[in-house]
């Protein structure tokens, strides 16, 4: 090709010399077939749901954003790491979300790498130590039986990865296992000589106590229970707090294997006395005087526990602020 002022050039050249656009090389993240793409410099990635925020706190003023950060929870999520067990594997127990309204999984990542490097002994679930549903008396038998169990508060397994709560769930389902079942935990409240002691236990401890049917059934419903309280935190449906210690998950089950211990020791049951009203006339009261009791010593229980959230020894160390926020706290719990 001959050009104005009769000299050659080359189609190769004249390609060489056309400005071009810069592209960067971009893999897609898993779950899209690894496809490479190329983005043109400027051109602002499309789809690919990362939060540039979270990489905030490590830029670095030379390199910039970094690469790749460190796998697991993320600085500003709201995720606490309560214990961790280990074994053939090192997994784990991270509190998603509010203690009142908090979903519990195993993972393989803590809430940060510090607690990984420096891992709390008195938080190792799988320590026998650090439990109560191992304790046996001299005679084989449980120290602690089904009426020691106060209550359910959380349940932690590993996830099915997916990022879908529906997934988790499927994998505890009774009527859905069909090979194994994952590690379970379970943060069950128990009376050690008339304290409330929370401790995470195996599946197996609750198995030994309700039958492993009941026990299995009740486990699956009360992780469903946790993540409805999650969800509707989430929505803001339902006030999120630490301080405020939560409603027991799958009460009825756990009230009625309770009984049913209790009953078994007790002989020749009075029955409850009822307040006497007049005709025409609703009392106040519930039904009985046993159910004032019943009242009176939830409101106790709860007391105990706000008091051990907010980290303080007694409610007369409560300040204005925190006596008002238990009111309300207390009013929610009791309407449950």
């Amino acid at each position: 090709m001959i050009d104005s002022t009769g000299h050659k050039s080359s189609r190769k050249e004249d390609r060489g010399s056309r400005p071009r656009s810069k592209t960067r090389f971009k893999k897609e993240r898993r779950g899209s077939n690894d496809s490479a793409l190329f983005v043109p410099e400027g051109e602002k990635e499309s789809g690919s749901g990362e939060d540039d925020s979270r990489y905030d706190s490590e830029h670095d003023p030379e390199y910039g954003r970094p690469l790749f950060s460190r796998p697991g929870p993320q600085i500003g999520d709201d995720v606490t790491t309560v214990g961790w067990t280990g074994g053939r594997s090192l997994l784990y127990i991270n509190q998603h979300g509010p203690k009142n309204a908090a979903r519990h999984r195993l993972e393989i990542f803590a809430e940060s790498a510090e607690y990984e490097d420096s891992l709390p002994q008195d938080q190792k679930v799988s320590n026998i130590h650090n439990r109560y549903g191992d304790d046996r008396l001299t005679n084989g038998a449980f120290q602690y039986t089904k009426r020691h169990i106060l209550a359910i508060y959380g349940v932690a397994w590993e996830g099915a990865g997916t990022g879908d709560p529906a997934h988790d769930l499927d994998l505890i389902n009774p009527n859905r296992v069909e090979k194994r079942w994952p590690i379970t935990y379970v943060l069950i409240a128990w009376d050690v000589d008339g304290t409330t002691r929370k401790a995470w236990e195996p599946r197996q401890a609750l198995r030994a106590r309700w039958k492993q049917k009941v026990a299995d059934k009740a486990i699956f419903e009360a992780a469903c229970e946790a993540e409805d309280r999650y969800q509707e935190v989430l929505s803001g449906k339902r006030v999120a707090s630490s301080r405020s210690p939560s409603v027991g998950l799958v009460r009825d089950t756990t009230r009625k294997y309770r009984d049913m211990s209790l009953g078994a020791s007790r002989s020749s049951p009075t029955p409850p006395r009822t307040k006497k009203t007049t005709p025409g006339t609703k009392s106040r009261f519930t039904d009985s005087d046993s159910d004032i009791s019943d009242l009176a010593k939830k409101l106790e229980e709860f007391r105990l526990d706000y008091c051990e959230c907010a980290g303080v020894e007694s409610f007369r160390d409560l300040d204005p602020t925190d006596k008002a926020d238990f009111v309300k706290a207390w009013r929610h719990a009791k309407a449950e």
